[in-house]
């Protein structure tokens, strides 16, 4: 019903979920601000509206809403890529950090280092097996997000 209350973040019991990336969604919400439009500008070829609405869209595209739903929005290592791959436009620099980005990766899962989040406390029930479960998991995610993210630019490819 639609009086119902939203789930609570505060309380557990009862199967409530209580892992919102309340940060990331105030993050969001704070970028995609709409501002006063001051009227058309020389060279103009779309809408303040229908920018902020490509924008948000963009943003949103892949957006888990708990932190049990994801990886690669809990490390560190990935945001710079994540920021980069939702900008307008990639540029060769943006591409080489990507691909930095993605070889510190292969290196981890080569140093056997674990992930943080969600998958972190996974098992499949073979001692070697496991982490080779994260970090698929990871990139499985990680490809998904940058599939959604590749038709920006010709440097999104």
């Amino acid at each position: 019903s639609t009086l119902e209350d939203p789930p609570s973040i505060s309380e557990g019991p009862g199967g409530r979920v209580t892992d919102y990336r309340i940060p990331d969604l105030a993050h969001l919400m704070r970028t995609h601000r709409l501002a006063p439009w001051p009227g058309p500008s020389t060279g103009e070829t779309i809408k303040p509206n229908a920018r902020a609405k490509q924008m948000l869209d963009r943003a949103t595209k892949v957006f888990p809403t708990t932190l049990s739903s994801t990886t690669i929005f809990q490390m560190p290592v990935v945001a710079p890529m994540i920021s980069l791959l939702q900008g307008d436009t990639l540029t060769e620099e943006g591409v080489a950090e990507c691909q930095k980005i993605i070889y510190s990766l292969i290196s981890m899962e080569t140093k056997g280092e674990t992930l943080p989040g969600p998958l972190a406390g996974t098992s499949t029930g073979k001692k070697g097996g496991r982490k080779d479960e994260q970090f698929r998991l990871m990139f499985t995610e990680l490809e998904k997000f940058a599939l959604c993210h590749s038709t920006h630019s010709v440097g999104h490819y």
